[in-house]
């Protein structure tokens, strides 16, 4: 049992080891005020118009090929916050305001770390979430199997650390909240 529990622990560390890097990575940097938006290449238009156009998608994406502007990979009009609506993916992203006399629209093409924060926030595609899901317990299962490993023989010294990273957590969260 012991056995399985190293090669487990081992095998399972290595494999997420990528996953844990971007998330320790890209937690640093969000914590340190960096956003999806770090370095994006960002235009905006405002569009005045007599009417509100019958077929948005259609205008949106013709106005997209006459101004040479580069054409998202899902060109499907999605709601977002308030009364914009989103075409694109996390790379690249059109949105779309409606406004009184026209539209705001503006375009973000997001640089490899506004993309990397995304996935930490898991706002992007499914695929990706669920590895995340997967990767946290198997994160919780590879602490556990280190400890199963480490018990007998570093048992005093492993209760102690765990106590002292309980009160420290708990004494960091309170002073935060």
């Amino acid at each position: 049992m012991k056995n399985f529990l190293r090669k487990f622990h081992a095998y399972s560390a290595m494999f997420f080891l990528p996953m844990a890097i971007l998330f320790a990575l890209t937690g640093v940097l969000y914590i340190c005020g960096i956003r999806e938006d770090f370095m994006a290449k960002k235009q905006e238009f405002i569009i005045k118009l007599d009417q509100r156009p019958q077929d948005l998608q259609k205008y949106v994406l013709d106005f997209l090929k006459q101004n040479e502007l580069k054409i998202p990979s899902n060109t499907e009009l999605r709601k977002f916050k308030g009364d914009m609506q989103i075409m694109g993916s996390a790379s690249y992203v059109v949105m779309i305001k409606i406004l009184d006399n026209g539209l705001n629209l503006q375009t973000m093409e997001r640089s490899v770390i506004g993309e990397m924060i995304l996935l930490h926030k898991a706002k992007v595609g499914q695929v990706f979430v669920v590895f995340s899901v997967i990767f946290s317990i198997f994160l919780l299962l590879s602490y556990f199997s280190g400890i199963v490993i480490l018990a007998k023989k570093h048992q005093k010294m492993g209760v102690v650390f765990f106590i002292l990273g309980l009160v420290v957590t708990f004494i960091t969260a309170a002073v935060s909240l």
